[in-house]
Order: structure tokens, then C-alpha cells, then sequence
């Protein structure tokens, strides 16, 4: 939650640049939400790389829905692999 009160104009561009950047975080709940829709067709778990492929979204976007939205992340192999990171489809993360 992001609060930007100009005092005295004096400082009205970086405020405006400030509430700008707060309004574009406000988006990142919306990233939750494309993934929990796209995870209604989906049945027990997902690549994290297929996700990202199927909605078609940057990496960051994915990595911030999912980490923002509270859905259940497994790895399958070495850590520093996108794609042995598995999303794990449940009843909450599907019904948003």
C-alpha cells in the first residue's frame, strides 16, 4: 500500500513518479489471479516454464503472482533450474 501526499507542489514530479510506480505494483495481485485462472485446466502440477509458456507472460510477472498469491512450489532437482520448479495445483489455488 503505497501513500504519496505532495506538500507544497514543490515536489509534485517525484510524486507523481512515486504514486505511478504504487499504482503499477497494484498489478501484481492481477498476475495471481491469470495464474489461478489458468490453473483451473490444469490437473495435479505444472512446470513452472509450461506456466510461464501458457500465459505467455515475462518470468518476473509469473515468479511474482506465485510467490505474491501463496501457491505451493515444489522443486524436482538442482536449485538454480527454472524448470525443475513444479506449481502445485490444489483446490484453493484453482478457485481464487
Amino acid at each position: 500500500f503505497c501513500l504519496v501526499v505532495p506538500s507544497d507542489g514543490i515536489n509534485t514530479v517525484s510524486s507523481n513518479l512515486l504514486l505511478n510506480l504504487c499504482f503499477q505494483s497494484c498489478s501484481f495481485y492481477n498476475y495471481s489471479d491469470t495464474i489461478a485462472n489458468y490453473l483451473i485446466n490444469v490437473k495435479d502440477e505444472i512446470s513452472l516454464t509450461k506456466l510461464q509458456q501458457g500465459l505467455k507472460m515475462p518470468m518476473v510477472e509469473v515468479w511474482l503472482g506465485l510467490l505474491l498469491g501463496g501457491f505451493t512450489l515444489e522443486q524436482h532437482g538442482d536449485f538454480y533450474h527454472n524448470q525443475n520448479v513444479w506449481v502445485i495445483v490444489t483446490m484453493s489455488s484453482s478457485q481464487r
